[in-house]
């Protein structure tokens, strides 16, 4: 009797513990999970390819300058045990990406990385968007309680 209702409190908790994790809204579509704190933040770089698009890299603040190589290349990560980077293309992308921060967080979007070149691609020019694209960031930081250093 008692390894019967040993099993049945089992079935349970571990039901309750895979509802839990069910990570979809109430229309059953999977919602993206937050991104994980970062101690330093995170740092925003973005540049325009030659068809006109516009890319941006989110990455977790660091004591070191990234490398324009890095920025441009280094693999979509959200391990919390080292760099964690994720990309955007296009303004829409890009604001989604940014409501997964964790609120109170810090975002800082930086116009230039180490002035290295990127090696697969020496024709990378960091720059920065429209000033409606930085008034639409401007309104996701407060929306989300973000700490944002934004460029003027």
């Amino acid at each position: 009797m008692i390894a019967r209702a040993t099993l049945c409190l089992l079935v349970i908790l571990a039901t309750g513990c895979l509802e839990a994790q069910d990570n979809s809204d109430a229309t059953g579509q999977d919602e993206t999970p937050t991104l994980p704190r970062s101690f330093k933040g995170y740092e925003l770089y973005s540049w325009q390819d030659k068809a006109g698009s516009w890319h941006y890299a989110l990455l977790s603040g660091t004591n070191r300058i990234k490398t324009a190589e890095e920025v441009v290349t280094a693999a979509e990560n959200t391990a919390n045990d080292g760099l964690i980077v994720q990309r955007a293309v296009g303004t829409d992308d890009l604001l989604a990406l940014l409501r997964r921060m964790p609120e109170n967080d810090f975002l800082t979007w930086l116009t230039e990385p180490d002035p290295t070149p990127a090696t697969n691609d020496a024709t990378v020019v960091f720059a920065l968007p429209g000033t409606e694209v930085l008034d639409q960031v401007r309104t996701v930081c407060t929306e989300h309680k973000l700490e944002c250093n934004l460029p003027e």
